[in-house]
């Protein structure tokens, strides 16, 4: 089984895959939400996604608020699109890609770059960790 992670964004959207095995995530890209739809059609085709995991942005305190409707709104088209989606809580998972990339020595410029894709990353492997009890 295959799953994609999305750290979804208004403007950017990370992307990371698993292994087959689902072990481990491996970041992917970073795209522009306005086609993310597209590009994961594209990546289910390629790629035999069976499972996106949808980062669900909840305060620090478990509270709902605006940017947690947008993503059960992309939900919803994932799941009319096909996708068998499942929410998992993000809280942190950026603010770890930016520690992960700045203590790897990732330029502040290129950090901006790969900060989507590496909390993508970070989501996913959290989820796959909790699936085998970790």
């Amino acid at each position: 089984m295959t799953v994609l992670g999305l750290d979804f964004g208004l403007v950017r959207t990370g992307i990371s895959i698993s292994d087959e095995k689902e072990s481990y995530a491996i970041p992917l890209q970073t795209v522009l939400t306005k086609g993310i739809l597209d590009v994961l059609l594209e990546l289910r085709e390629r790629e035999s996604i069976d499972l996106v995991v949808l980062g669900y942005p909840l305060s620090l305190k478990g509270h709902t608020n605006q940017m947690t409707r947008e993503v059960e709104d992309f939900k919803v088209q994932l799941v009319q699109k096909g996708f068998e989606v499942q929410l998992f809580d993000e809280r942190l998972s950026t603010r770890r890609a930016q520690a992960s990339l700045h203590e790897a020595g990732v330029s502040a410029r290129k950090q901006k770059k790969l900060k989507d894709e590496m909390a993508a990353s970070i989501l996913l492997q959290d989820f796959l960790d909790s699936k085998r009890g970790k």
